[in-house]
């Protein structure tokens, strides 16, 4: 049975939301290293980098098809999977900002 939010140094991991998006909010820690994340983020497909993260993201792998980048996040995005069909850079509470400044290119075709 799968925890709806794991803690790591007093600092959430994960969260998982009624509607299934995973967010994660630790720039710190090595998500591309912990299969049981890695299993969330292949069930579930929908991830959000909250407001604070600010890490590349070599853990977006193919299946994911929600991206949603908070207002701190300002890492490439070349290397997206195929079968992201929404990719939303901005805040992801309050009103709308963004630290992001890198350019956009290889993004996937299936873009909405």
């Amino acid at each position: 049975m799968e925890d709806n939010q794991s803690i790591l140094l007093g600092e959430p991991l994960y969260t998982i939301t009624s509607t299934g998006f995973i967010i994660l909010s630790n720039s710190k820690y090595d998500y591309a290293g912990d299969e049981e994340i890695m299993k969330l983020i292949r069930k579930h497909g929908q991830v959000i980098l909250d407001d604070k993260f600010n890490a590349p993201i070599p853990f977006i792998i193919d299946g994911v098809s929600v991206l949603i980048c908070g207002r701190n996040f300002n890492q490439s995005l070349d290397n997206l999977p195929s079968s992201l069909r929404v990719l939303q850079i901005g805040a992801v509470r309050d009103t709308f900002y963004s630290d992001f400044s890198k350019s956009l290119k290889n993004l996937p075709h299936g873009l909405e």
